[in-house]
């Protein structure tokens, strides 16, 4: 990694006080005096805040709100009436400034991993009910991949997107990222100094935390229980997005299934990565990176993290080995002594 790639990524690695936890990635909250705290339910996930600045929290914490709802409603694809979902329906729609160019930057990651990451990936998202634990047969999982490909987007200048092929949008993969970025922005605005967004494990901590010693991030264990973590790294002004197989799964028949689709086969992802976090100032790019990086698998996985400036990952498996960037090594602390590094991941 060249010199101007190490200087970019230190702008965000800061040293630690220890703060709970959340999902996922989490921040270990220390005894600041009186922040508010307010959680919710929106974009089919929980949602997290906390304001650490004194003045008109209140206030603020509500407008925060406000723009997560608005944001909800654009882009929840569980949401019958979001415009996500009349987008789906319509094939042809002139959508808001905000979902036209998250669609775009989710374009932008479908090309770059190849299909890996896929925002067409609705249909298979669709077949796969986790909440039902229904598992689809052969004959539909064939069928819903016939309709993914994100090259049957098409953008116009004027804000209008056209399906064709059967494509369906789910942007389950990168819209909670632009949601806390989105608040992360409107809290700055606000003159909010030091705050801690968490939208479903993506965590996005805005300022250098208590002294400035930054944020200290819990990466979850992903054989151990909610809230035991085998790693924690310090991080200020930047997002940790974590994804991993025990997010949201279910056994049936003797099998685990998981929510980490793979696009080349319409099945849970069966490559021995278990769990990814990705560390970047853009929570929305580190959101789709967290998933790709885990269906490239770990060695992979991690070369390609490296070649993307001002990004960081850790990757591991079921045997609980570890895949670091080289931005990490000197970062990030291993509490569990039963996690390895790869030789070479360091």
């Amino acid at each position: 990694m060249n010199n101007t790639k190490n200087t970019k990524k230190k702008r965000w690695i800061a040293g630690g006080c220890l703060l709970i936890a959340a999902v996922a990635a989490a921040a270990i909250f220390s005894d600041w005096s009186r922040p508010l705290e307010q959680t919710g339910f929106l974009m089919d996930t929980q949602v997290r805040l906390v304001i650490y600045d004194s003045g008109k929290q209140k206030e603020t914490m509500e407008g925060a709100f406000a723009l997560l709802r608005n944001i909800d409603q654009m882009m929840n694809v569980h949401n019958e009436e979001s415009e996500l979902s009349l987008l789906n329906r319509e094939k042809e729609r002139m959508v808001s400034p905000e979902l036209f160019s998250v669609i775009q930057r989710g374009l932008y990651f479908s090309e770059l991993s190849g299909g890996l990451f896929d925002i067409t990936v609705r249909p298979l998202t669709e077949i796969w009910d986790f909440k039902q634990e229904r598992v689809p047969d052969a004959d539909e999982i064939s069928a819903a991949l016939e309709k993914v490909n994100y090259r049957n987007v098409s953008l116009r200048t004027d804000n209008t997107v056209v399906l064709s092929g059967g494509a369906q949008l789910d942007l389950g993969g990168i819209a909670k990222g632009y949601a806390a970025d989105c608040v992360c922005e409107y809290l700055r605005e606000k003159g909010i100094k030091n705050a801690l967004i968490d939208i479903g494990g993506n965590i996005k901590a805005l300022g250098d935390g208590r002294k400035g010693e930054g944020f200290q991030i819990g990466l979850q264990n992903p054989s151990g229980q909610r809230g035991n973590y085998f790693a924690s790294l310090p991080v200020r002004n930047a997002s940790v997005v974590s994804s991993g197989v025990y997010e949201r799964n279910f056994e049936k028949d003797g099998q685990l299934y998981h929510h980490i689709i793979d696009t080349r086969t319409g099945r849970p992802l069966q490559n021995g990565i278990v769990a990814s976090s990705v560390i970047a100032e853009s929570s929305m790019d580190a959101d789709a990176l967290s998933t790709t990086l885990m269906l490239m698998g770990g060695e992979a996985g991690k070369q390609f993290a490296e070649g993307l400036p001002g990004i960081e990952c850790i990757l591991a498996d079921e045997n609980k080995n570890l895949f670091l960037t080289d931005g990490l090594k000197n970062q990030i602390n291993i509490t569990d002594t039963t996690y390895h590094v790869r030789e070479g991941g360091v």
